[in-house]
């Protein structure tokens, strides 16, 4: 389930690089851009959340 979300966490932040591009402002461009850069942390930070669960789980 998590990995899905991944996945449309991905796809959301193209979504909304492709909207920075034609957006109609300076302004909404940027923000756009800083959405889609938040979207891509959460997507690192879960990937991270993953790894280190599986690493406890093989230890134990």
């Amino acid at each position: 389930m998590v990995r899905q979300q991944n996945r449309l966490l991905d796809a959301l932040a193209g979504q909304l690089n492709a909207g920075a591009e034609i957006a109609a402002s300076k302004a909404a461009s940027a923000r756009l851009r800083e959405m889609a850069d938040f979207y891509r942390v959460m997507r690192g930070a879960m990937e991270d959340a993953i790894s280190r669960w599986t690493r406890g789980r093989r230890r134990q």
